[in-house]
């Protein structure tokens, strides 16, 4: 009985190991990284692992770049271009990796979309042997909101990182509202109410469609829209009568150092601070004597 029994163990052992499926072999992966950015663009750079058992004798990575977005220099690789596809091949000094060697390549972009649908010799870029990409990006870091005027509010953040090498983009939500698709890493939005405050998320979407969670909420205040008149002030359209004599003279009138004539037969002192009047003088009367008369002996 106890020899039976372990037969069939023996048996059913067997069995498990020839019907259970191989073991995925590791594979070679790319992965991307933006290395520095500005406004306009941003550098970019993949690195390569042979993350397989035996040596990889050649590279090729290839992807997609948005609209807008398009590669200028790059070193250490040669690139070919199809539209908005680019293909980028080892140097003959970077191609043979050993088990477990890198090798990178970069480039400048111009524009600040990052790179999607990357492939490697033909399969993903994860080295995952081109399974489905259930993988979410990670959730956008240091967002931030500034650069306020009376009806805008610009938001900017981090890059997150894929498994697939980069994101294709992300979204922002204003308010709790519906997200807006932004391909870079910063939003500016308009026509906002004055002296009012706006809350802002951001979340990362890779090519697969996975998106990250929301990153917290971050808050910012559009200003008021102008300068406030001063105690007794009011808000006007600056007048200066040309024809009046003597000639105003424009800069010191705006510097407030002397009278000036602003409507015909009155005498008036103001300070000009932007739109606004701070000190308008009573009017009086032109004051008669040879002073007052004009060139011509008028009065």
């Amino acid at each position: 009985m106890r020899r039976t029994l372990a037969l069939v163990t023996a048996l059913v052992g067997a069995l498990v190991l020839l019907l259970a499926p191989p073991a995925a072999a590791a594979a070679p992966s790319a992965a991307f990284v933006k290395t520095a950015t500005w406004e306009t663009g941003y550098q970019g750079q993949y690195t390569i692992t042979n993350g397989g058992t035996t040596t990889l004798s050649g590279w090729t990575v290839e992807f997609d770049l948005p609209s807008g977005t398009s590669v200028g220099s790059y070193w250490d690789t040669l690139m070919t271009q199809s539209g908005s596809h680019y293909t980028f091949k080892n140097r003959e000094y970077n191609g043979t990796l050993a088990p477990g060697a890198t090798a990178v390549f970069g480039w400048v972009s111009s524009g600040t979309g990052a790179p999607a649908n990357c492939k490697l010799n033909g399969g993903s870029c994860t080295g995952s042997g081109g399974g489905p990409d259930t993988t979410a990006p990670s959730v956008p870091g240091g967002v931030t909101v500034g650069s306020a005027t009376s009806s805008s509010l610009t938001v900017r953040w981090t890059d997150s990182t894929d498994n697939s090498g980069s994101v294709a983009g992300y979204e922002v939500s204003r308010d709790g509202g519906a997200p807006v698709a932004v391909t870079g890493t910063s939003y500016t939005a308009t026509g906002l109410q004055v002296s009012t405050g706006y809350s802002f998320r951001v979340r990362a979407k890779d090519a697969a469609g996975n998106t990250s969670a929301y990153s917290g909420a971050v808050s910012g205040t559009t200003t008021s829209g102008g300068t406030n008149p001063p105690p007794g002030g009011v808000r006007t359209a600056p007048y200066v009568d040309m024809g009046a004599w003597p000639t105003p003279n424009l800069t010191t009138l705006s510097s407030g150092e002397r009278p000036e004539e602003l409507h015909h037969g009155l005498h008036h002192r103001l300070v000009l601070q932007g739109d606004v009047v701070q000190r308008l003088r009573p009017a009086r009367r032109l004051e008669q004597g040879p002073d007052r008369r004009d060139p011509r002996g008028r009065r």
